[in-house]
């Protein structure tokens, strides 16, 4: 209910705060935590279907901790999330081994700084190979796709930015990368 720039309400497949839901084979207009550990084993190996969340923990926390200041004080003095956007969109067309550019653009209100982090979803994917990041810079990293990649193949790049507010606030933008060719 949160829009932290994952689209998992576009997609509750793709991941995010409240988990990865899988589409209920009863009722397609429903998503639910999976039934076996290979629906939500992301982040670890454990087969809890708690486990999708884990990864998210600590910016739900400082998330809700943050909430909680916009109740008691004034908006100068309360930390608000940095707006993170991906300058070129977040869904590419890419042929395999094909190298490209991920640039980022982070606002911050209150003139925090924001650290970015580019990492794979690995889970959220329908390839289970590596995309090659290269962080080139904060705001820019360098892209390379498996040359074994298969058309139709998808691969979900996060780019978190966390600024250094107190509670430190994190926000997300999903890169997804569709294999034409």
């Amino acid at each position: 209910m949160v829009d932290v720039g994952l689209n998992n309400l576009e997609n509750p497949n793709y991941g995010g705060w409240g988990g990865r839901l899988t589409q209920s084979k009863t009722y397609p207009n429903r998503w639910e935590d999976g039934s076996k550990a290979a629906d939500y084993n992301d982040f670890t190996r454990k087969a809890d279907n708690a486990y999708p969340q884990t990864r998210w923990l600590e910016a739900i926390q400082n998330d809700f901790s943050a909430r909680a200041d916009w109740c008691i004080k004034p908006f100068k003095d309360a930390n608000h999330p940095p707006k993170i956007t991906v300058i070129d969109g977040n869904l590419r067309k890419v042929k395999k081994g094909e190298k490209l550019n991920i640039n980022i653009l982070a606002k911050e209100i209150d003139e925090d700084l924001v650290s970015i982090k580019f990492w794979q979803y690995k889970e959220a994917g329908t390839s289970n190979e590596s995309i090659e990041i290269e962080q080139k810079s904060n705001l820019l990293a360098n892209i390379t796709v498996p040359q074994s990649a298969l058309k139709g193949n998808t691969f979900h790049i996060i780019a978190e930015g966390k600024d250094n507010g107190i509670p430190s606030l994190t926000r997300y933008q999903r890169i997804i990368l569709q294999v034409i060719e």
